[in-house]
């Protein structure tokens, strides 16, 4: 019961932590520019740098930028035919439109 409370104190003060945290490591040179995107599209949108706003939209647009990149590589080496890996990708285009 003690390691429990525990786990759930520790829980409860990491998730206190400010979403503007969330980037300031990246993995790799790829991560950095779907985030640099994203800041880039989400001031043009209006949000302030600095505001749990900002990084919520840096964060949907970041996901989506990734699911768009995997949608393309999977279309270009599955195993679907070709007709299919395009309806999917259309799919995906309108889901999740590029940023201005």
């Amino acid at each position: 019961m003690k390691k429990l409370s525990a786990v759930l104190w520790f829980l409860i003060l990491t998730g206190c932590a400010s979403a503007q945290d969330a980037y300031k490591g990246y993995r790799d040179a790829q991560e950095l520019a779907y985030v640099n995107d994203a800041k880039l599209s989400c001031s043009r949108y209006g949000y302030q740098l600095g505001t749990d706003a900002f990084a919520h939209c840096v964060n949907t647009n970041v996901n989506a930028a990734k699911d768009r990149d995997a949608m393309v590589k999977a279309a270009f080496h599955g195993e679907k035919s070709k007709s299919e890996n395009t309806m999917a990708i259309e799919s995906c285009a309108q889901q999740h439109p590029r940023p201005a």
